[in-house]
């Protein structure tokens, strides 16, 4: 970022560049429409560019838009590049100039967002247009457009671009629909309002007042009309239908003319019967469709019925859009329908308003997904808010689900303790309710945070038939309580269990905050469980602890290895040479710090695996790999090739330090191989040399010292040196092994 007086000099040298590149009058409306474009905020970002990129840039705009007219769209997605442009920019560019409307910029970026692309940069201008009087050949009043300047993530493909093109294009469109009808529909809804209060219909409408003061509401700026369209009941061809009547199509509605106008009453679902057949005369409810205007949520559904002077329920007034943001932020008890829930859940809950229950159950209807109040029941309604007032801002995890009245979505709200609330989680919950619900597309959903211990998420999943009776909503919200427990919580519970409530609740006090994000990542409670029991033999006389393990997706031939050690890490300079002459190769190495009751201690795990592919359980060779690599860290024992029979021979490092003291006797009675010939030898017949072993114990140790099975072996390692070994000079070195043993 420039400072003001670094960007001022940027623009006046831009100017300069204009007036440069461009003469007269042509130069001076160009740099005008720079000016009036581009905002003082907006130079201070544009001030890092070429001046030649950014000239090219507002020249094609302003080609653009003087080329428009008020009732034109002009649109142009490119990538612009120095070749075909003379200049240039790393992303690709969209210009607009249409007729300015609300709800245009807004609609654009929900598209851009929608197909997952970045938006760089976004300049956007309401510009004058003058038109020539034919009579007097002077400009006129100016009429006004929308210049959009975009930047977005490059895309390379032609047929993308054009298919972005029409998206922007169609998007355009749709705001138009909207915002050029948006008067006539509100007009037709008040016309609705005064036919039903007119003399002849008060007696046909149940509850009339409230749902007349509702719509009326409506109409005060509490909601955003994007559609309208009437519907008839009656019978064809013996069957009842509905029949939709296009020419009252307003808003988004024109754009389905030409589809099916008859549809089979008996193809309804359960709800829309119920309500056909009901007393109700205002349906609440959201469209099965996402809004393409002004916010990317489901459309808001209000239904009216139309009856004839009998009181039968003939038609259908049917309005889309959304509620305002001044509806969802007025208090619920200033909003008609609402007010009267709000009536009756505190009149069935026996709860005074003004005491400390009637506060705690305001504040939470106050607080409620305003969508729940719009749409369900006071019944509902009533159940679900003295549940959360019995929660007593208690640290648990509840969900409360309600099935939309068509079986299309379900209305989900999970609330989660705040300090633990994060994206990942919101992630695993809405995973669980998609699969668990069988979502049709991805759920939407808000996330609120308060004064509350609470963080609540509203989740809105769409489904192919939604019924609350086909839900075990206490299984669910185990699920999702199990998904919210954290790493601590799940390793308290495993100590606990493991080591019992006494010793299980001291461990937890010492290592509730020992281990750091990394480790809680990649390490389960359970396997924590073993971690911490060779960090407790660690001590100024054990420094070190390892551990041999296999992984659950590990081969035969790999392996983890953990390496506990007190106080300073250890370095993998020293540690891999170490396990390299153990015939391991190293793939990977994770180090955790552990930080606890005045202990400093490490782990290093490493991931390994045997250079040979060699098959090796842990379980039978890690007491002798153990004490190896003891020995040989401490310098009791020597690190060279033939402690590749540790893992190989299952050999002990007193049983290879004798293969080696072999190996220098041979080198002091000039045998011709070097000791690197001899490891490799021996390593290549690893069950040879498990047998040397046997063959010395039963010649010298005087416990186990055996002539018959001295026999056995010298017969079974002849045999096998004449029948395996094919190289002269391995079998003289093992002959020789033979003849020294």
């Amino acid at each position: 970022m420039v400072d003001s007086r670094e960007y001022r000099e940027y623009w006046d040298k831009f100017h300069a560049f204009v007036q440069a590149n461009k003469s007269g009058d042509t130069a001076e409306a160009f740099a005008q429409f720079c000016d009036q474009l581009v905002s003082p905020h907006e130079r201070v970002e544009l001030s890092e560019r070429n001046y030649t990129d950014l000239y090219g840039n507002l020249l094609a705009l302003w080609r653009l838009y003087t080329g428009s007219s008020k009732e034109q769209t002009q649109i142009k997605v490119f990538n612009p590049e120095l070749e075909h442009h003379a200049w240039q920019s790393k992303h690709t560019v969209v210009h607009i100039v249409c007729r300015d409307r609300p709800f245009l910029v807004d609609s654009v970026r929900m598209l851009v967002n929608s197909k997952n692309l970045t938006l760089h940069h976004i300049i956007h201008q309401r510009m004058p247009i003058y038109s020539a009087s034919a009579a007097t050949n002077k400009p006129s009043k100016p009429d006004h457009v929308s210049v959009i300047l975009l930047e977005l993530d490059k895309e390379a493909s032609l047929d993308n671009l054009s298919v972005l093109k029409s998206e922007i294009e169609s998007r355009v469109n749709d705001v138009a629909y909207v915002v050029d009808d948006w008067k006539p529909m509100r007009s037709t809804l008040q016309t609705i309002i005064d036919g039903i209060q007119s003399a002849t219909k008060k007696d046909q409408y149940p509850l009339l007042d409230d749902e007349l003061a509702f719509l009326s509401w409506l109409t005060q700026d509490n909601f955003t009309f994007m559609g309208y369209r009437y519907y008839s009941f009656c019978r064809e061809d013996k069957k009842d239908v509905i029949v939709q009547h296009e020419s009252s199509s307003l808003g988004l509605m024109k754009m389905s003319q030409g589809n099916s106008t008859v549809r089979n009453l008996e193809t309804l679902s359960e709800g829309a019967h119920n309500w056909l057949h009901g007393d109700e005369n205002l349906l609440i409810t959201k469209c099965n469709k996402h809004s393409t205007v002004h916010r990317p949520v489901p459309l808001d559904y209000i239904g009216i019925k139309d009856r004839d002077d009998s009181g039968k329920v003939i038609g259908e007034h049917r309005f889309i859009g959304l509620y305002t943001h001044t509806a969802y932020n007025t208090t619920p008890r200033a909003i008609p329908l609402i007010r009267e829930k709000i009536k009756q859940i505190f009149k069935h809950a026996n709860v005074a308003e003004g005491t400390h229950d009637g506060r705690a159950l305001d504040n939470i209807l106050e607080t409620l997904p305003r969508d729940e109040l719009f749409q369900l029941t006071s019944a509902d309604l009533g159940s679900t808010s003295l549940d959360i007032l019995h929660m007593q801002e208690r640290p648990i995890v509840r969900l409360f689900i309600h099935a939309e009245r068509f079986a299309r979505y379900f209305s989900c709200t999970v609330y989660v303790p705040r300090d633990r609330y994060h994206t990942r989680l919101r992630l695993k919950m809405q995973k669980i309710l998609e699969k668990e619900l069988c979502a049709s597309t991805p759920a939407s959903f808000n996330t609120r945070f308060s004064d509350s211990i609470l963080a609540r998420t509203h989740f809105l999943v769409e489904v192919d038939g939604a019924s609350n009776a086909s839900v075990d909503v206490k299984a669910l919200e185990k699920r999702l309580a199990d998904c919210a427990r954290s790493w601590g919580d799940r390793a308290s519970n495993a100590l606990i269990e493991h080591y019992g409530e006494s010793e299980g609740r001291r461990l937890l006090a010492k290592y509730r905050d020992a281990f750091q994000t990394g480790y809680r990542e990649e390490t389960t409670p359970q396997q924590s469980i073993v971690d911490i029991a060779h960090l407790e033999e660690l001590s100024d006389s054990t420094p070190m602890s390892l551990m041999l393990y296999r992984g659950l997706d590990a081969a035969e031939f790999e392996a983890g290895f953990k390496v506990f050690i007190k106080d300073q890490p250890i370095s993998l300079s020293l540690v891999v040479p170490l396990l390299e002459n153990f015939g391991l190769v190293v793939k990977g190495e994770r180090p955790y710090k552990v930080s606890c009751d005045g202990l400093v201690a490490w782990i290093h795990d490493f991931h390994v695996q045997h250079v040979d592919q060699l098959e090796f359980t842990p379980e039978r060779v890690k007491k002798k790999f153990h004490q190896a690599f003891l020995a040989t860290w401490n310098a009791e024992a020597e690190s060279d090739g033939f402690n590749f029979l540790i893992l190989a021979a299952n050999l002990s490092w007193q049983e290879v330090s004798l293969i080696r003291a072999y190996a220098r006797y041979l080198k002091q009675i000039k045998f011709a191989f070097s000791q690197p010939y001899i490891e490799k030898c021996l390593s290549a017949y690893p069950d040879v040399s498990s047998m040397l072993i046997a063959l010395f114990h039963s010649r010298h140790d005087p416990d186990n010292r055996s002539k018959s099975k001295e026999k056995k072996l010298s017969e079974e390692i002849n045999q096998y040196l004449e029948q395996q070994v094919e190289s002269l000079d391995d079998d003289i070195i093992l002959r020789r092994y033979v003849d020294l043993v």
